[in-house]
């Protein structure tokens, strides 16, 4: 079955809430804030590279070059000699050839296989060499970076950048192959072939002669079917190579990402909507009432609006889009058509047959496959980078790598406009009277003003997470809680150091502001991504401050609306924003399968330490969260989760714990600690709310623990519900801290 395109699906979060728990002291210090005095300064770099005869062409200086934006002159502003590896390996003689600074940069490149487009044998077949010429690079002293995308589980890291020749071979193997059956993939295409013995199947089973039936609109249904493979396949290409762009994008200077693909699919709208219409128009067939299953526009998955469109009409224009967000992150896309379009699929007596039979299916194909790999070439001229194809292709590919590895030019500019517009502008480089070298550079740049700059950052801390970790010092926690209506609400529970935020951050008063946001995404066979995203604001004055003061950290609350959590496991990404400083740090867990309605088997859904307090609310036993405060109410007691874990002798610990129980209700939980001398201890929980969903068979209860006799340290704590199945018990273990 062919997988739906990816959705991206928004929700906004309930009102946050703060609640002060005295953790400790700090010295308050109010700082008026500094006199900013802002001045924009606006750079343009472009990487070039000058080539002879495929060698890199040494010794030119800043007068050699001639630089044009938007066919307009322009002054080049510095001009450097990026060398491609250590400090000093330049040899003496090109610097004092070329009277121009040598800036030196470590060698990296990415490599994305693709395996969506291209065949499982295509891969397989140079296999063994790619991975040969890989490591011969490291070798070289390179760092390479490992990706993989194909239909099932979307782009993945396979390994990131490395200089380790094992640890690259052994990623370069895990990451080829491909979905596609080139035997189906080619019986695809003889459309002819398969109308014939169609329509003859059912003739005779509707005892009809053969050619009593129309064929041309199954055909033409055949056709639409390839299309909208095709439709598909070029989504979640451009998506798998959009997201790969986001990860690189934080390198400095030249970034280089190696493609191995088969070709990027080619068609247009207006083919899509003629096949449905011929369709739908049919009067000779039941096939005549059908609709399109595709609208005449391509999407792509593109959650923080960096193409320039959110639907185009050909894929023309999405690749165009690609080749501009590329540009703009300075990326050259080298791409390698991994294998050779076989012109027989079939072997033995048959294949003189197929032959005969399928000679328009193989015409159509091969064009199709020409055009595919011409969308690669062009993507990658004009991304400054090169097409590697055919039988010498690796030879090709270690030669061009090599020099385009090593050294490039480095010209600079201040743009033409002195405020940024959002518009892409073309760039052009030229040498002056030096018709014997060959220039390769990005075609343009995108003048982002700063909103979209901040989109860019989000992106990459959407695509790259682990690259903001710890870049905001904030603690984070996502708990899945199971409403009654059987859908899973978001509740996320925050945790900022207060002196690291509220005082170092902005050692002042007034307004200030941080933005969350939030992804969702299954961590396999889906493409849906939750994303919520929410604005909270201080205003800090004399009386935040002193309750600051008290505060190790201040704690936030939100909940959002449920939503179905079907798939096997999921990433959870949690990024928090400063507007007024670009500033973003991320938070990142993994959250394992969730139960399934109808399941069998008893499961823990959550065990949250935190705190329960007394609430003057109905007495309504059902668990729910408020939709003001993001508490989780019931009965009359209200609980908060407690993100640090810690917990001074003073204050009470609660914990609360949800059970998927099929066999049914009562369900009890049992509590224990361990310690570093790693004997367990029993704790005393006494339950303070509990209830029992009959509908949804989810079970949960608020319990009180006492930890009067237990000495300060930290500690494991065990919830254990029994089953009275298979296994015996359920087990949750939560890390806590006693003082």
């Amino acid at each position: 079955m062919r997988a739906k395109p990816m959705k991206l699906i928004l929700f906004s979060l309930a009102a946050l809430s703060l609640l002060s728990i005295a953790a400790g002291q700090s010295q308050e210090k109010i700082v008026q804030p500094l006199e900013k005095h802002e001045v924009e300064v606006r750079l343009i770099l472009v990487d070039v590279l000058v080539t002879k005869g495929g060698d890199f062409f040494p010794g030119l200086k800043m007068d050699d070059f001639e630089l044009y934006e938007d066919e307009a002159k322009v002054p080049i502003n510095s001009c450097d000699l990026i060398s491609l590896g250590q400090a000093g390996v330049a040899p003496a003689q090109e610097k004092a050839a070329a009277g121009t600074p040598v800036i030196a940069q470590k060698k990296r490149l990415a490599v994305l296989y693709d395996g969506i487009t291209a065949w499982d044998r295509e891969f397989k077949k140079g296999a063994q060499q790619i991975s040969d010429e890989l490591v011969s690079l490291v070798k070289g002293g390179m760092d390479i970076m490992i990706l993989s995308m194909d239909s099932q589980k979307g782009l993945r890291i396979v390994q990131p950048f490395t200089d380790q020749e094992a640890i690259v071979r052994a990623a370069a193997a895990k990451a080829q192959g491909g979905i596609f059956s080139p035997f189906l993939e080619y019986l695809s295409y003889n459309d002819s072939l398969f109308v014939g013995n169609y329509m003859n199947a059912d003739a005779q089973k509707a005892a009809i002669p053969a050619g009593g039936f129309e064929p041309q609109p199954v055909l033409e249904m055949r056709n639409m079917e390839h299309t909208n493979i095709a439709t598909d396949k070029l989504t979640r290409t451009i998506g798998g190579l959009l997201a790969s762009l986001h990860m690189l994008e934080s390198l400095p200077g030249r970034k280089n990402l190696l493609f191995i693909s088969a070709g990027i699919p080619d068609f247009d709208a207006f083919q899509r909507d003629n096949v449905a219409q011929s369709i739908r128009g049919s009067s000779s067939s039941p096939l005549g009432a059908m609709q399109s299953p595709v609208g005449g526009r391509i999407s792509i998955f593109d959650p923080f609006g960096i193409l320039g469109k959110e639907t185009f009409q050909t894929g023309e224009d999405v690749i165009r889009e690609i080749i501009r967000v590329a540009n703009d992150r300075n990326i050259s896309i080298y791409s390698l058509d991994p294998g050779t379009f076989s012109r027989n699929v079939f072997d033995g007596a048959s294949a003189e047959y197929f032959d005969r039979e399928t000679a328009d299916s193989r015409k159509t194909m091969l064009n199709e496959r020409y055009r595919e790999v011409e969308n690669l070439k062009t993507m990658s001229e004009k991304t400054g980078a090169a097409l590697l194809r055919g039988s010498n292709k690796l030879d090709s590919f270690r030669d061009v790598i090599k020099n385009d590895l090593s050294y490039y030019y480095q010209l600079s500019y201040y743009p033409p406009k002195r405020k940024p517009s959002d518009a892409y502008h073309k760039i052009e480089v030229k040498l002056k009277d030096r018709g014997d070298l060959q220039v390769r550079a990005r075609d343009g740049y995108s003048d982002y003003q700063i909103d979209q700059t901040q989109r860019l950052k989000l992106a990459r801390a959407f695509y790259t997470p682990e690259l903001f970790l710890g870049k905001l010092p904030f603690r984070a926690e996502f708990v899945p809680f199971l409403a009654a209506s059987g859908k899973f609400q978001p509740w996320i529970s925050l945790a900022l150091p207060a002196k690291q935020f509220f005082v170092d951050r902005f050692a002042g008063k007034g307004k200030k502001s941080y933005e969350l946001h939030f992804w969702i995404k299954g961590a396999e066979e889906t493409d849906r991504v939750l994303a919520g995203q929410i604005s909270i604001p201080f205003d800090i004055d004399d009386s935040f401050k002193e309750r600051l003061a008290s505060l190790d950290y201040l704690r936030l609350f939100f909940a959002g609306p449920g939503v179905d959590l079907k798939d096997k496991d999921y990433r959870i990404v949690v990024a928090l924003f400063d507007p007024e400083t670009g500033d973003i740090g991320t938070w990142i867990s993994n959250l394992a399968a969730l139960p399934a309605k109808g399941a069998k088997e008893a499961s823990i859904i959550n065990g949250v330490v935190g705190n329960a307090s007394p609430a003057e609310i109905d007495k309504k036993s059902a668990f729910s969260l408020n939709a003001k405060d993001a508490s989780l109410e019931s009965g009359q007691i209200r609980f908060f989760p407690k993100i640090t874990g810690r917990f001074p002798k003073t204050e009470d610990v609660g914990v609360l714990v949800q059970i998927y129980y099929p066999r049914g209700a009562p369900v009890e939980a049992s509590f224990a600690i361990t310690g570093k001398d790693a004997s367990p201890q029993k704790v005393e929980g006494t339950k303070l709310a509990e209830s029992w969903d009959k509908s949804s068979k989810v079970w949960s209860g608020v319990f009180k623990l006492n930890f009067e006799s237990t000495t300060p340290g930290d500690y494991v704590l065990k919830i254990e519900v029994p089953t009275h199945s298979d296994p015996p018990a359920l087990v949750k273990e939560i890390r806590l801290t006693l003082s």
